[in-house]
């Protein structure tokens, strides 16, 4: 018998919403029209059934979605870990009670900061404060019970202050520290790339060094590579499931993989799972989807079955009582 930190895990990263309180000019949210609550609710409802075991919420600023507590408190009533993706402006600014409110709803928070110097946030677009806002909630975070993680893309104008970052973090209690190589995926990161593109042998050199210094505080320090993104599963605001491939001419395409309220999402990481181990990753499909109003999971939810969507409306068997 499997002891429950020996279960497999299915995580899936949800881009709740693409609006954002922030205007990094290396963004590349997807830029759709959110769910309602009550579609979104239904959707999170079937991954649950489906057999999601990790959910990180993210967005544009996840904060900014109205109903973004809810859901993480369904979440987590049944079992499924949370973890936020924030640029921790809207949480800095909370009182001491609120932060306590979204915290106890949280297995890990992930905060993104790429510099400590005001004006290096200020030119990629993360504001002057930025800095400020993640030390406040560094800070916070001290004496809580929920992991600690964070997200760098390292870039041209960043190469220098990585070394500078790496020792204030060590000031806290890090789980995990996650470089990206900046990657032109879509949107303004698409627009900018000139701006922004890196070498990936001057990560390497970066990462490298990163690795050889003590730091005592940070418990991992990984790379997160192409071939680590192109395993991802991620939703759109609308549900729908894309894995990001770089295809053979070095651009890269957003795989449709059809939507979360039709398909069986834990089913297609297993599969994805198993034609890498053959060496045969799955190329998907190139299909953009039809576009979905905020009424189409209403109208349908997925199933012809009454009794199928009127269970997936009830929730029934799913803690949803808020």
């Amino acid at each position: 018998m499997k002891k429950e930190s020996d279960k497999e895990r299915f995580r899936v990263c949800w881009n709740v919403i693409s609006a954002c309180n922030s205007n990094c000019e290396y963004c590349h949210r997807f830029k759709v029209k959110e769910h309602s609550f009550k579609d979104d609710k239904k959707i999170l409802i079937k991954m649950i059934k489906d057999g999601v075991t990790n959910l990180t919420w993210s967005g544009g600023e996840a904060l900014l979605y109205p109903g973004i507590m809810k859901l993480m408190k369904i979440a987590k009533e049944n079992g499924v870990k949370n973890k936020l993706i924030t640029n921790g402006i809207i949480l800095s600014q909370l009182d001491e009670k609120e932060k306590d409110k979204i915290f106890d709803k949280l297995d890990e928070i992930v905060l993104s900061i790429d510099s400590t110097n005001d004006e290096t946030n200020k030119e990629l677009g993360r504001g002057e404060k930025h800095y400020d806002d993640v030390r406040k909630i560094l800070d916070y975070a001290k004496n809580k019970d929920v992991k600690v993680s964070i997200n760098t893309v390292i870039n041209s104008k960043n190469l220098d202050e990585i070394e500078e970052l790496a020792h204030f973090l060590n000031n806290y209690k890090i789980y995990r520290w996650k470089f990206f190589k900046f990657m032109p995926f879509r949107g303004l990161a698409e627009e900018n790339k000139k701006m922004f593109e890196v070498d990936e042998s001057k990560v390497d050199e970066i990462y490298e060094k990163i690795q050889e210094l003590k730091l005592e505080n940070i418990e991992n320090i990984l790379y997160k590579t192409q071939e680590d993104i192109e395993e991802d599963i991620v939703l759109d605001p609308q549900a729908n499931m894309y894995q990001t491939i770089e295809n053979k001419n070095g651009e890269f395409e957003d795989r449709y993989r059809g939507n979360a309220m039709e398909e069986n999402i834990v089913k297609l990481i297993k599969e994805n799972r198993i034609k890498k181990e053959q060496g045969k990753f799955l190329e998907g499909l190139k299909v953009k989807p039809q576009k979905n109003n905020n009424n189409s999971q209403d109208s349908n939810n997925g199933t012809n079955n009454k009794e199928e969507q009127k269970e997936n409306e009830d929730g029934e068997g799913i803690e949803v009582d808020e």
